[in-house]
This record gives C-alpha cells, sequence and structure tokens, in this order.
C-alpha cells in the first residue's frame, strides 16, 4: 500500500528567496513580521532563521531596522513632550498659480512672493503644498532665531485637497516642528490679500513674535 508523499515543510529560507522582491520593498518590522506570521513562524527558532535569511537573501537587517524605529519612537516622545512645553508658531497661507502668501496669527503679511520653481506649479494643489512648504521654512527660520529646539506649527490652509500631507508632516519633522494642518476657506487673511500686487520681503518682517506660548486657536 503506498502512502500519500509527505509535504515539504516551508522553512523561512524557501520563504525568503521565494518572495524576495517583496520583503525588499518592506520599510517596517511590522511589515516583515506579517509576512512571518502567515507562514505560522511562530517559535523563536523559526524567527531567527527568518532573520537569519532576511540578511543573507535580501540585506535586510531585522535587528537594525527595529533599533532605527525604536530610537525614532522614542526621540518622537521626546519632541512630543518639549513641544507640548514649547512655542507655537501660527501661519495663514494661500497660494495663486504663480506665488505664495504668508501671515501672522494676527493676519499680517510676512511674506508674499513669486514660486522660486513655477515649472514645478502645474495644478492649485502643486501651489497650495508649495506655499505650506514656505510656511514650514519661514517657521523653522523663527525657530532657529528664538534658539528653540522644537515647536508647533499651526498652519492653517486656504486649500488642503491634493495636497500630500504625510511629506508635509515629513518635512516639518525634519525642521525640527510638530506640524498641525487644518483648513479655513473664509476668514483666511493670507487669502485675502493673495491678490494684492506688492511683494514682500520675509527680511522686512518681525518674526520673533511669531514663537506664542500656549493653545489658543490661530
Amino acid at each position: 500500500m503506498k502512502h500519500p508523499p509527505t509535504a515539504t515543510p516551508v522553512t523561512p529560507d524557501m520563504v525568503v528567496r521565494v518572495r524576495a522582491d517583496e520583503l525588499r520593498r518592506c520599510t517596517r518590522t511590522r511589515q516583515l513580521d506579517r509576512i512571518a506570521a502567515q507562514h505560522h513562524f511562530s517559535t523563536d527558532t523559526e524567527f531567527d532563521c527568518y532573520v537569519d535569511a532576511l540578511l543573507v537573501h535580501t540585506g535586510i537587517d531585522y535587528d537594525r531596522l527595529h533599533q532605527i524605529e525604536e530610537t525614532r519612537r522614542r526621540t518622537q516622545r521626546q519632541r512630543a513632550r518639549l513641544t507640548a512645553l514649547g512655542p507655537t508658531v501660527r501661519l495663514w497661507s494661500a497660494a495663486t498659480m504663480s506665488r505664495f502668501t504668508l501671515c501672522a496669527h494676527d493676519g499680517r503679511v510676512l511674506w508674499r512672493d513669486e514660486f522660486s520653481d513655477p515649472g514645478s506649479i502645474r495644478t492649485a494643489a502643486d501651489a497650495a503644498e508649495a506655499s505650506a512648504r514656505q510656511a514650514i521654512w519661514l517657521a523653522e527660520h523663527a525657530r532657529n532665531y528664538a534658539g528653540v529646539y522644537v515647536a508647533r506649527l499651526a498652519l492653517v490652509l486656504f486649500r488642503s485637497r491634493g495636497i500630500p500631507c504625510t511629506r508635509l508632516h515629513q518635512t516639518a519633522e525634519a525642521a525640527g516642528l510638530v506640524l498641525e494642518v487644518s483648513t479655513a476657506t473664509t476668514g483666511n487673511p493670507a487669502a485675502e490679500q493673495r491678490d494684492a500686487p506688492e511683494a514682500v520681503d520675509w527680511h522686512t518682517s518681525d518674526l520673533t513674535p511669531l514663537l506664542q506660548t500656549g493653545r489658543t486657536p490661530a
């Protein structure tokens, strides 16, 4: 009597070899963990073999990636604590297809100028994003001028549809800012003053009052 052939067990090494391209696209340990769970690599030995195979066949250093994530989480927690105690920069932002306007919390125009790369502005969303990036740059400059390690940027946009907010948050984080984005299509002083003909150079604006304590609305 013939017995059915025994199925070959799926090993971590086999999985990593077959799914190498997919694994290389993973940027978080939780994504790698999900694939391990799909193949029931639940014991310490199996998972260690999976981690070893990742390094050998894909160049992914799981342990180093985990350390980077832990460091990032600690940094974010520390930054959040400092931000809760630190100042806030409140700015209004609006744009046309050719230039941007930024206003302080009190409606005073801080900066109105042409976009430095007009060829990159193809849609209203492009213009709004470019204006928001100028606001982040200005807030970073004010933070540095004040000698503050981290600050909150409460940024009110005239338009937010189509803007990749994740990229804005990443840009702000790199600038030492915790970004809070909201939208105001009415009562936005930047929008109300965006069509004024004259440019306003930010160098002529006093940036010191931009950093405020407290969390009163913009």
